[in-house]
């Protein structure tokens, strides 16, 4: 058995105690382990608060997995678009909202769209759906990446193998 840890929980139980040095291990980026004989020798650590696990494996996939749903998140708000670098999934909904006005009032007249927090433009609709297509892409690359990433982690035989999947890769 193991006691499971965060990276915070790691940090505080960390250190010189009567009974030696308590070091936990990193298992995979954010989660670290001990093994359960050591609540009994290390008492003043508190170890019993925390977690226990027989299958460090499965344990340690699930926030693997989380951090690549953050990471599929962070990569999902901003792209490069027209020399910018711009909003993507916060401005679809704006992006669509305002396809459909256009189309539905058959105006032709070009709008005026914020594409980041500085950069102004002026589009048509076919300039304005080129931009909500785009967003579309991108955002679609980040869930195919999340999903591929996540297979992974569950193929994943061992540790070893957790350790070795890079969750930077990939991303657009």
């Amino acid at each position: 058995m193991f006691i499971i840890l965060t990276e915070d929980q790691a940090a505080r139980v960390r250190g010189d105690y009567e009974a030696g040095r308590l070091e936990p291990v990193r298992v995979v980026p954010g989660l670290y382990q001990l093994p359960e004989r050591l609540i009994g020798v290390f008492p003043d650590a508190e170890l019993d608060q925390y977690p226990a696990t027989d299958d460090l494996l499965a344990t340690a996939k699930a926030p693997m997995k989380a951090q690549v749903a953050a990471l599929r998140w962070g990569k999902s708000q901003l792209m490069p678009y027209d020399g910018e670098t711009a909003y993507a999934d916060a401005a679809l909904a704006v992006v669509t909202a305002k396809i459909r006005v256009l189309e539905e009032s058959g105006s032709t007249d070009p709008i005026s769209f914020k594409l980041t927090a500085t950069a102004w433009r002026s589009w048509t609709l076919t300039q304005l759906k080129a931009y909500g297509l785009a967003i579309d892409a991108h955002i679609q690359a980040c869930f195919d990446n999340e999903a591929s990433l996540a297979a992974q982690i569950d193929a994943a035989a061992d540790i070893d193998a957790l350790n070795a999947i890079d969750l930077e890769a990939g991303w657009p």
